[in-house]
C-alpha cells in the first residue's frame, strides 16, 4: 500500500530553520543507518543507481511548475514518461487536466499531448483499470502515466524512457526506487527531478545518500524546447506580449497556463450550469412527491426543506466532478503532504517556505489562497453532510 497516498491531516508541520543542512545530514544517516558504516552508506545510492541511468534536476519556481511540465511532456512526446506525484488526488487531477486540454502539440486526438495516451496509477485505482493500464504502457511506443509510489516498487514499466520526479518523494530512499524504474535490463535511461528553489539543499542530502553525477537541466532551456514543440501555443504567448520582448520560452510558459486555466473555468461553467438542472429537477421531483403524500402547501414545510437540502446535495455531487472542485482538493492534497516528509528533511520542505499563491496557479488555479480555504471548507463541509444522511 501506498504510504504516501495515505497521509494524515494530523503530521506535524516540519518548522523551518531548526536545523543546519550538516547537522540535519548527519542525523539523516545516523537515524537510518544507525550501526552502519557511513561510507557504505555513502555508496548506497551510487551502488544501486544502474550505469546506464542519466540523472538530473531542475530548479523551478512554483508559479513555473506547470508550464515547464507541460513543455518536457511535450518536447518527449514520443517517448514514454513516468510522473511521480504525491498524492492520488495530484495524479487524477493532472490526468483529467489534460484529457480536457486540446492538443498542443497537433495531430490527432483530443488530449493536451495529441495521440498519447496519459494514464494514471495509485493504490485507489481500481484493479482492473490498473490491469488496462499496465497493458496499454508496455503496448505503447510512447506514452505519460502519472504515478504515485505505489508505481515505484515492485511494477515493470518497460521501456520508460524518462522517470520525472515532480514530487519529491515522501521517503527520500524511495528517489532511487523511483529513478530505477528506468534503465532497466541494460537500456539507457534518464530521470527528472524537481525541485522549488527553497528545496536545493536536498541534493545535498542525496549526495550523502552517494548519489553521483546528477547534472542540472536549465529550466529556460525546458521552455524553449516546449516553445519549439508547440508552435501554435507560443504564437499564442507572443502576441499577448507587450513590445514584442518576451522569448519564445516565456510566451510558451505563459500561454498555457492562460490555456490550462481557463480549460478549468470553461468546465465550471459547464458543471454549474448541469448542477443547476439537477437542482431544479429534484427540487421538482420532491415537491411531487410531497404534494401526492398530501403535504398542504408543498414549499414551506419540513418535507419542502429537506427536499430543497436534498437538491442542493446532489448539485454538490455534479460540481464535484469537475475540474475546479479537483483541483482545489489537489492543492490542499499537495499542502498536507508537503508538511509530512521524513522527519530528516523536513527543514528542507517546510510548507513555511511555500509561496502558496504559486502553488495554487501550479494547478491552474485562479483563486487565492484564502477563497480557496474557503471553498474547500465549504465542499468538505457538503460533502459529510451528504454522508450523515
Amino acid at each position: 500500500v501506498d504510504d504516501v497516498d495515505k497521509i494524515s491531516r494530523g503530521k506535524d508541520v516540519a518548522q523551518s530553520g531548526e536545523l543546519d543542512i550538516d547537522s540535519a545530514l548527519e542525523k539523516f544517516i545516523s537515524d537510518d543507518f544507525s550501526g552502519g558504516d557511513i561510507v557504505a552508506v555513502k555508496k548506497g545510492f551510487d551502488a544501486s543507481t544502474p550505469h546506464q541511468l542519466s540523472q538530473s534536476y531542475i530548479i523551478c519556481h512554483a508559479k513555473l511548475r506547470l508550464p515547464a511540465l507541460c513543455a518536457f511532456l511535450a518536447s518527449h512526446k514520443s517517448e514514454k514518461i513516468v510522473v511521480f506525484m504525491s498524492t492520488c488526488d495530484g495524479v487524477d487531477f493532472h490526468r483529467d487536466l489534460f484529457l480536457a486540454s486540446r492538443s498542443i502539440v497537433g495531430g490527432k486526438g483530443s488530449s493536451l499531448l495529441g495521440p498519447t495516451p496519459i494514464l494514471r496509477m495509485h493504490g485507489n485505482v481500481p484493479h482492473s483499470e490498473r490491469a488496462l493500464t499496465m497493458s496499454k504502457f508496455s503496448s505503447s511506443s510512447s506514452c505519460v502515466l502519472l504515478a504515485t509510489d505505489v508505481a515505484a516498487r515492485g511494477l515493470n514499466l518497460p521501456g520508460a524512457n524518462w522517470i520525472v520526479q515532480y514530487d519529491p518523494p515522501s521517503e527520500t530512499a524511495d528517489y532511487i526506487h523511483r529513478a530505477g524504474r528506468a534503465a532497466r535490463a541494460g537500456r539507457a535511461g534518464n530521470a527528472l527531478l524537481f525541485l522549488l528553489p527553497s528545496e536545493s539543499k536536498y541534493l545535498d542530502v542525496l549526495k550523502v545518500k552517494g548519489l553521483k553525477g546528477m547534472g542540472m537541466m536549465g529550466l529556460e532551456k525546458v521552455l524553449e524546447e516546449g516553445a519549439k514543440a508547440c508552435r501554435e501555443v507560443t504564437r499564442e504567448g507572443l502576441k499577448k506580449a507587450s513590445g514584442g520582448s518576451r522569448n519564445d520560452g516565456e510566451a510558451f510558459a505563459t500561454s498555457i497556463q492562460i490555456r490550462l486555466e481557463g480549460v478549468i473555468v470553461t468546465d465550471d461553467e459547464e458543471k454549474k450550469r448541469e448542477a443547476n438542472r439537477v437542482k431544479k429537477e429534484a427540487r421538482a421531483a420532491a415537491e411531487a412527491a410531497e404534494k401526492e403524500k398530501g403535504d398542504e402547501g408543498g414549499g414551506g414545510g419540513k418535507g419542502s426543506k429537506k427536499a430543497w437540502k436534498g437538491a442542493e446535495a446532489e448539485a454538490q455531487k455534479v460540481l464535484n466532478t469537475g475540474l475546479l472542485a479537483k483541483g482545489r482538493k489537489a492543492y490542499q492534497a499537495f499542502i498536507r503532504a508537503y508538511s509530512a516528509k521524513e522527519k530528516a528533511v523536513r527543514h528542507i520542505f517546510s510548507s513555511r517556505s511555500l509561496h502558496v499563491g504559486h502553488i495554487a496557479r501550479s494547478f491552474a488555479l485562479k483563486e487565492s489562497p484564502k477563497e480557496l480555504k474557503e471553498a474547500s471548507s465549504k465542499q468538505m463541509a457538503m460533502e459529510d453532510g451528504g454522508k450523515k444522511k
